[in-house]
């Protein structure tokens, strides 16, 4: 089983995210926000058993608390194969969150870090599919207006039994401070 470690930027991004859905359903791409809500994964997942799962939830947990709310700058979109992302600009709190969560999965659940996780990118996928051509997909995602900034207060984990996109759904919430609209919408996603 994989665990997901990743902020959620929902709120902050409802017209690229909607655009986005929008966009992938009329050019027939492949778009994972069908199956999670928008979210930077902060490294690639921790490999675990299903019976680790509460402990390693709790650990993770325990990292996000020793957070104060942070704001990250936004670069932009990009078009990489088969990939049309939204980037951020890797700062030290990013950077000091992806090193606990890839120290924590190699020390209490021997979770080696991924190759990814050696050069990470803090993203948010937008579409994924290498059988079509996403060029247009992501000229027609130019046209939304993206924040210079998001700020950093809520988390999501995931689970995931394949690794792949669509085998994800979350698992669990971290707020770090009060926010009703991201709690709605998180039980809307609880729902599902």
């Amino acid at each position: 089983m994989l665990v997901l470690s990743a902020i959620l930027i929902e709120n902050q991004l409802k017209e690229l995210r909607e655009q986005a859905l929008k966009i992938g359903q009329q050019m027939g791409v492949k778009c994972p926000l069908s199956v999670l809500p928008m979210h930077v994964s902060l490294k690639k997942g921790i490999d675990i058993g299903q019976e680790d799962l509460d402990s390693c939830v709790d650990a993770i947990c325990a990292i996000y608390s020793k957070i104060e709310p942070f704001s990250v700058e936004v670069e932009g979109l990009e078009l990489s194969g088969g990939i049309v992302w939204l980037r951020l600009k890797e700062n030290q709190k990013l950077t000091d969150l992806h090193s606990a969560l890839v120290e924590l999965g190699k020390t209490q659940f021997g979770s080696q870090p991924d190759e990814m996780d050696l050069d990470f990118k803090y993203h948010s996928t937008l579409f994924m599919d290498s059988e079509k051509d996403l060029s247009s997909a992501f000229e027609a995602l130019r046209k939304v207006k993206l924040p210079q900034k998001i700020t950093v207060r809520n988390f999501l984990i995931g689970t995931s039994d394949n690794g792949k996109p669509e085998g994800y759904s979350v698992y669990k919430h971290f707020s770090l401070g009060p926010d009703i609209s991201v709690k709605e919408q998180w039980e809307r996603f609880e729902s599902k």
